[in-house]
């Protein structure tokens, strides 16, 4: 058994090697393609984001995490944080792919142009179009079916669970097991007697 100073070492082995894999799936997530630009906005300033908005679960850069922070909306530095495995988890269940299937479902870029990362007053203003007043988000069946095809084609999608296995039919009933036939015992009664053989004659008794 391993008890003490060993347990415990144990214990932290495998808790580096947990946050190791967290750490190498939420990097090959920042290299999605989806993922490698800010959602919410244009420009060479929007290129591989540095931090996630939690809330959301989508990938921004600097200025629209500042404008999410500005709206209380939860913002992580992918470089300064550490992650759970949970919410690593829930980015690869969401990310921009998803978040562009439910919020900008109806947005027309010629129309409305995503501002420029840089162009803090124009992003407030945009963002408050795209997550408050929901200007471009898709009617709620179709944002989750946009939602479930995206989750499809993502190599890191929500866990599916197993395909529940076919029953097996029913084994036929077992035959019952027939005794093999015993020969007949033969009745006493039904026995014939034995017929009494004759007493053979004396040679001598003539000379008594």
């Amino acid at each position: 058994a391993v008890s003490g100073a060993p347990r415990q070492r144990v214990a932290m082995a495998a808790s580096k090697a947990v946050q190791a894999r967290t750490e190498k799936k939420l990097k090959d997530l920042q290299r999605l393609p989806a993922n490698k630009h800010c959602l919410d906005c244009s420009g060479h300033g929007g290129l591989m984001p540095q931090y996630v908005c939690m809330t959301l679960k989508t990938f921004v850069c600097t200025h629209c995490s500042g404008v999410h922070r500005e709206e209380n909306r939860r913002v992580k530095g992918l470089s300064m944080s550490s992650f759970t495995a949970e919410e690593v988890q829930a980015l690869a269940e969401y990310g921009n792919e998803r978040g562009q299937a439910q919020w900008y479902a109806r947005h027309d870029p010629a129309a409305a142009p995503k501002p420029e990362s840089g162009n803090v007053p124009a992003l407030r203003v945009f963002l408050k179009q795209v997550y408050v007043d929901k200007r471009f988000a898709a009617a709620p069946g179709a944002a989750h079916a946009a939602v479930a095809q995206a989750q499809q084609r993502s190599p890191y999608g929500a866990q599916q669970a197993p395909a529940p296995q076919a029953t097996p039919p029913p084994l036929p009933p077992r035959p019952s097991p027939v005794a093999a036939p015993q020969p007949a015992t033969p009745s006493l009664i039904s026995m014939s007697p034995v017929a009494a053989q004759p007493t053979p004659a004396d040679p001598f008794g003539m000379f008594d």
